[in-house]
């Protein structure tokens, strides 16, 4: 429903009971109720939503403080069941996002060549500021014990989720050679890198700092 719209009308069949449902845009439900329709005529279900819909306003700037044009904007509600939107921020990086009720949003922003910002925002906050590093390029070779290329393994990074302790984002690895795996747009620290290889799976540390790192699978991985 068009939130400027006082009304929604529809033409339906009599003798009906008719549930309705209120939700913003990103599928948080904030009313509901339901009327009998009868031959006698119309019917009106009035539904109240408590407190206004919000705007969630931003900007996505690099480490200087320079807009990032185009970043991508993915937003959604914690817990809300509807999909996310999904905006493009301006020539100055600024994004916006109307038609919002709930009071946190969940904002997921990329850009080429940034280390990706996923993080829970309170939307009374005023204007976001969001700061995208530049993304780190890790190669990592991956032997087996005995030092022979392994080229036929999964490569992915865990990549922490900025204000959710609990949330990861998977970047999965490019092949560039034999044994040799290239991940891209991680941030620069610390990063849990899972090697999938003959049935097994595999964790290691590595460092986005460093452009190259080696990981040696145990004996039962050869």
């Amino acid at each position: 429903v068009d939130p400027a719209a006082p009304a929604m009308l529809a033409t339906l069949r009599a003798d009906v009971n008719l549930s309705v449902v209120l939700e913003d845009r990103l599928g948080v439900e904030h009313a509901s109720g339901t009327v009998r329709l009868e031959p006698a005529g119309r019917r009106e279900l009035v539904l109240r939503v408590d407190g206004p819909l919000a705007v969630v306003r931003g900007r996505v700037v690099d480490e200087d403080g320079a807009a990032v044009a185009g970043a991508q904007v993915r937003a959604a509600v914690p817990g809300a069941d509807g999909a996310p939107v999904v905006v493009r921020a301006d020539a100055d990086g600024r994004f916006e996002i109307a038609g919002i009720a709930a009071s946190r949003v969940t904002l997921l922003v990329s850009a080429d060549g940034r280390a990706l910002h996923a993080g829970e925002h309170d939307v009374t906050e005023g204007e976001l500021v969001i700061r995208l590093a530049a993304a780190a390029t890790v190669q990592v070779v991956v032997v087996t014990a005995a030092g022979d290329p392994v080229g036929h393994a999964v490569v992915s990074a865990r990549v922490p989720a900025e204000g959710d302790a609990g949330r990861v984002v998977a970047r999965l690895a490019r092949r560039i050679g034999e044994g040799r795996y290239e991940l891209r747009d991680l941030p620069a620290g610390p990063v849990t890198v899972v090697v999938r290889s003959g049935g097994a799976s595999h964790e290691f540390t590595v460092d986005g700092r460093e452009p190259e790192s080696t990981l040696r699978l145990p004996v039962s991985a050869d």
